[in-house]
């Protein structure tokens, strides 16, 4: 509902004229209706846009993470294949406990490896609940703003009817007669020709 509709609520709900309270209190309803929608919705706006910013720096992490981990491996192959030739320049046999030396080795790097992975992962969801919650955050605050507005336009409606009401000229109350006789008016007789009839019967 605009400003202008809001203007309009006097004449539909009362009839009647638009005098300044009328004004002040449906403009006030507009302006702060108006000011709750524009808030709510910048605040989903920016919800969103820092949500979109989780999630990029989210696949950032993954890819910094999936690079890492590729060079991780490469280094480790190289070791693995240093060592190696390492013990077959020195004479030794890969058996025994040259073999379950290099073996190990070669676990622990790929544990490094898995870690290293692991942590780009970690780091992404994180990232991604962070952006969740600013999209819902920004989601709730529009819609608070919403109630907010219509709030106020059924506030500045039911002052703009009162206005409109304390306006229009009230009917006279009719004038109570009194009854001196305490006689009560029976068939549209008036009072006096009844108690005349009642004395003339006696």
């Amino acid at each position: 509902m605009t400003g202008v509709e809001l203007f309009a609520l006097p004449a539909a709900i009362g009839g009647g004229s638009v005098t300044l309270g009328t004004a002040l209190a449906v403009g006030g309803a507009a302006f702060t209706a108006l000011g709750a929608i524009s808030s709510g919705n910048a605040a989903k706006a920016a919800g969103d846009y820092n949500a979109a910013l989780y999630e990029r720096n989210a696949q950032i992490a993954e890819q910094n993470a999936k690079v890492q981990e590729d060079r991780q491996r490469r280094l480790s192959a190289m070791r693995a294949g240093a060592n190696r030739a390492a013990v077959g320049a020195s004479g030794i046999s890969l058996e025994g406990s040259p073999l379950d030396i290099l073996e190990s080795n070669a676990a622990q790097e790929e544990l490094d490896a898995l870690m290293i992975r692991w942590n780009g992962q970690n780091e992404a969801t994180g990232l991604r609940a962070s952006g969740a919650l600013q999209r819902a955050q920004g989601a709730n605050a529009q819609r608070q703003g919403y109630m907010t507005a219509g709030s106020a336009i059924l506030l500045g409606a039911a002052r703009a009817y009162d206005s409109v009401d304390a306006t229009k000229p009230k009917l006279p109350k009719a004038p109570t007669i009194s009854n001196p006789y305490g006689v009560q008016n029976r068939g549209g007789v008036s009072s006096s020709a009844y108690m005349s009839g009642y004395s003339g019967a006696g």
